[in-house]
């Protein structure tokens, strides 16, 4: 076996192993979709082991016992995801990119071969064997050769047990800030129903029980702008009625309308193929740039400024963007360009809504990403394998509820500044679980420095 050039060292009476050295490291079978299915044994993939709420495939294949993994077994997430991980379920079985671990000798405890492992994964995944842009893995080789600080026998178990007591109490942290961000979300979806239900302000009807007070009711808006298409002759699409049968009863001075009857214009985005890097080139907002009801600025690609299809696509600000392909969990989310700079496009798994005068978007946006839309989502959306899909056709039919002009515009505003305070305690749990990342990697490198107390 190879042995890298560079020796590290170690605590008097301890002893240098690679991994290889530790034990025997099973890598997991290549499933096919043909093979999955409901019956069987579940297929252990990386996102069950990151996320153990997610969906498990099912397969009823023969596989050798080796990539059977049960109850304790310890796995090695080594693409994607770099991680040492205890297996906690049921009989299963292993997907491709996961070791099953099986121990030897020169770790008596193992607790500390987990710890050991994640500690050498944590040292490759800082250096030069880490690799992919969007994708790390490790090497086979180079995670095998590499050389880790191992205890004597009698103290491996009193040093695991240091480990442990360390990690329960970061553990135990890192469980309340999970709390505190569902409750986050809680909070966010309670927003979302309050606002597209008349709740989060009070109603513009309410203003109206005097004779010197008056309001324009959302009848009278959606009059207007049916009678502004009929001049333009941008006539309504006879489409199927929505899927609401029975309605909720709304707020008065609201009424229920469709995205058909209040969209000027719904358009899918680019198909054409977009680069990291093109000089002057115009930014392309893709389905992973809409991100909890807001843009994400972040990994963009570009179209050089002469592209065909502009400016047909380029987008203006009020345009909502809907994500109509993506997984079962994530298609239909959207947000509202609210404006840029220069010019932006969007690509073709996104469809563009531009609305009438007296439609804010943002509402609309709130009704599709709240409870209420994303039920709607579900109940239309097509499945096909690994994606769902809900077409433009659809979207028209998408039922919403509209307020008056001046409800609309104080509902988005109260909306805005409680989801920014939303947005900064979610910032603030992010920046206190990576510090906990942090010090979960200084326990290990104490630990394995002998230096641990």
């Amino acid at each position: 076996m190879n042995r890298p050039n560079v020796t590290r060292t170690v605590p008097e009476g301890w002893s240098l192993a690679t991994v290889g050295e530790l034990a025997e490291y099973v890598n997991g079978v290549a499933f096919k979709p043909t093979d999955w299915g409901t019956e069987g044994r579940p297929i252990i993939r990386i996102q069950n082991l990151t996320d153990p709420t997610r969906r498990y495939n099912f397969t009823t294949r023969e596989v050798p016992d080796r990539v059977v993994v049960r109850f304790g077994d310890i796995l090695v997430s080594w693409s994607a995801t770099l991680d040492a991980f205890v297996w906690r379920g049921s009989e299963a079985v292993l997907n491709q990119h996961i070791f099953r671990v099986l121990p030897g000798s020169r770790v008596q405890d193992s607790r500390l071969l987990l710890w050991t492992l994640k500690e050498a994964i944590a040292e490759l995944s800082r250096g030069q064997h880490a690799h992919g842009s969007t994708m790390q893995h490790v090497n086979r080789g180079p995670f095998l050769a590499h050389q880790v600080a191992i205890p004597p026998d009698h103290q491996q178990k009193a040093i695991a047990d240091e480990i442990e007591a360390h990690m329960s109490r970061v553990d135990a942290t890192a469980s309340t800030l999970d709390r505190a961000r569902r409750n986050l979300k809680r909070y966010r979806e309670s927003v979302l129903k309050s606002a597209v239900e008349g709740r989060l302000v009070p109603a513009e009807a309410a203003h109206a029980q005097t004779p010197a007070n008056s309001f324009e009711p959302a009848s009278v808006l959606l009059e207007r702008i049916g009678s502004d298409r009929r001049k333009t002759n941008r006539a309504r699409v006879d489409i199927a009625s929505p899927t609401l049968d029975r309605p909720p009863v709304l707020p008065g001075g609201w009424c229920w309308s469709t995205i058909d009857e209040i969209a000027l214009d719904v358009t899918y985005g680019s198909s054409s193929r977009a680069s990291s890097e093109v000089a002057g080139g115009v930014p392309v907002l893709r389905m992973g740039n809409v991100v909890d009801g807001r843009l994400d600025w972040t990994s963009l690609k570009y179209l050089p400024s002469d592209h065909a299809e502009f400016p047909k696509l380029l987008l203006k600000p009020g345009d909502l963007l809907f994500n109509r392909t993506n997984s079962a969990e994530l298609v239909g989310k959207c947000a509202v360009f609210q404006g840029a700079p220069h010019a932006v496009s969007f690509a073709s798994y996104l469809i563009r809504v531009r609305f009438a005068d007296g439609i804010v978007p943002s509402f609309i946006a709130a009704y599709i990403n709240s409870n209420a839309g994303r039920s709607w989502i579900a109940a239309v959306a097509s499945q096909q394998v690994g994606q769902a899909n809900v077409n433009g056709t659809k979207l028209k039919q998408l039922r919403v509820p509209i307020p008056p002009i001046a409800e609309q515009i104080r509902i988005v505003d109260e909306m805005s500044r409680l989801l920014t305070i939303a947005e900064a305690t979610e910032m603030s749990i992010s920046r206190d679980r990576a510090h906990l990342k942090s010090l979960q990697a200084a326990i290990l490198r104490s630990a394995f420095d002998g230096e641990l107390e």
